[in-house]
């Protein structure tokens, strides 16, 4: 299997972009309930919010994508409020050691790291973080509430050497009404 660099990994975002602007224009549309994909956007995470645009026509995002390399650190996703609630799933796979087979978001089982960002979880789960507060499991899915106000970070349960990782997830959050 060919290791993709970062840059490749990001033309393929880039090209991903593109087709969900070719399949879904230029942004969400009046009743719009597709994921709007954010995950290769440049812009602050404090831009990327669940609003509601316009004054006539209420347009909301209630929903975002996101690709989350499994060779990157702390991945920016969206900004919640306090108390703001999200559901979160994940698809695809990655690995932790690319001469470890690869594995879901729930990564694998029983494999755990003194040194990961959650040592007790899994190694190669999806985790995150709102703010600086404490990491969170996720795995393939659940739900959270922001204990504080601040960007949504993801990234692999792993110790801080991901250079030998491989794999992406395409992760949905979803605000919870």
């Amino acid at each position: 299997m060919r290791v993709l660099g970062k840059q490749t990994f990001a033309l393929l975002g880039a090209i991903f972009w593109a087709s969900v602007m070719l399949a879904c224009g230029p942004g969400p549309q009046p009743g719009h309930k597709e994921p709007v994909p954010i995950g290769w956007l440049e812009l602050p995470c404090q831009e990327m919010r669940f609003t509601c645009l316009g004054s006539e026509k209420q347009v909301c995002r209630t929903s975002a994508l996101a690709l989350v390399p499994a060779d990157s650190d702390w991945q920016e996703v969206v900004w919640l409020a306090q108390g703001e609630q999200v559901s979160i799933s994940a698809s695809g796979t990655w690995t932790f050691d690319r001469n470890m087979p690869p594995t879901d978001a729930n990564g694998y089982p029983g494999a755990r790291n003194a040194g990961a960002t959650i040592p007790d979880a899994n190694l190669g789960s999806l985790v995150a973080r709102v703010g600086d507060g404490p990491p969170l499991l996720i795995g393939l899915q659940t739900r959270i509430v922001a204990d504080r106000e601040g960007c949504l970070l993801l990234r692999i349960n792993d110790t801080a050497d991901l250079e030998d990782n491989e794999g992406w997830l395409k992760v949905e959050i979803a605000r919870m009404d």
